[in-house]
């Protein structure tokens, strides 16, 4: 069984190029073209001069902070990289409300509570949004849960979301959670993503990780 998040991806805002930011090269070119060029009846007042200079200083430290985050921004993207890349073949749990199952088969699904709850329900969603499974659980404790549902459902991409109150009908918190093993690690969106079997899983979802079962084990 394929599991995966569904969590929103991060909008991100496209960096200006090169050729849309005035470099410091081009403010000390403006700055000595305008001495060339001044009125030598009028030249340029000291206290008009020295305040354009502190302005270009002013310039020069920003330019100077922008290269350095820029830096940064690629060293932490080395780091997340790594750490995903680390997670090759590992058992990873994270939180994910999405499941694929590549042949028709009883998903197993797990969920974690918050607080005791006397009603549980799970339902499963196909990937148009209609629901073909509404499971009744019934009462549960806090903690981790996990069941495998009785009836088969045909290979696809589906949905699962839990539901939980106590017995005065206040609802209880309840994440879906899912384990797999880490097949692959994509970049394709511009940040890692885990592979299970197929299914992607954003590394902000990730709740544990551990060392994959050998076969046969």
């Amino acid at each position: 069984m394929n599991v995966s998040s569904v969590s929103p991806d991060p909008t991100q805002t496209p960096a200006a190029t090169p050729a849309q930011q005035p470099g410091r090269q081009d403010f000390l070119n403006l700055l000595v073209s305008q001495l060339q060029h001044q009125d030598p009846l009028q030249p340029m007042e000291g206290a008009e001069f020295v305040a354009q200079l502190a302005q270009f200083s002013s310039v020069e430290q920003l330019l100077q902070i922008n290269e350095r985050l820029g830096t940064l921004e690629v060293g932490q993207a080395a780091a997340a990289n790594s750490a995903a890349t680390a997670m090759l073949g590992k058992q990873v749990t994270a939180n994910a409300d999405q499941f694929r199952l590549s042949r028709e088969e009883r998903p197993t699904l797990a969920f974690e509570l918050d607080g005791h709850a006397d009603d549980v329900t799970a339902t499963i969603a196909d990937e148009a949004g209609q629901v073909v499974r509404t499971i009744d659980l019934g009462e549960r404790g806090a903690g981790a849960h996990r069941f495998t549902d009785a009836t088969p459902l045909p290979a696809g991409t589906y949905h699962v979301t839990f539901s939980a109150e106590s017995a005065s009908g206040v609802p209880v918190n309840a994440n879906s959670r899912v384990t797999g093993a880490v097949t692959e690690v994509s970049f394709e969106n511009g940040y890692p993503e885990l592979i299970i079997d197929g299914v992607r899983v954003r590394l902000g979802d990730v709740i544990a990780v551990g060392t994959t079962q050998p076969a046969g084990a």
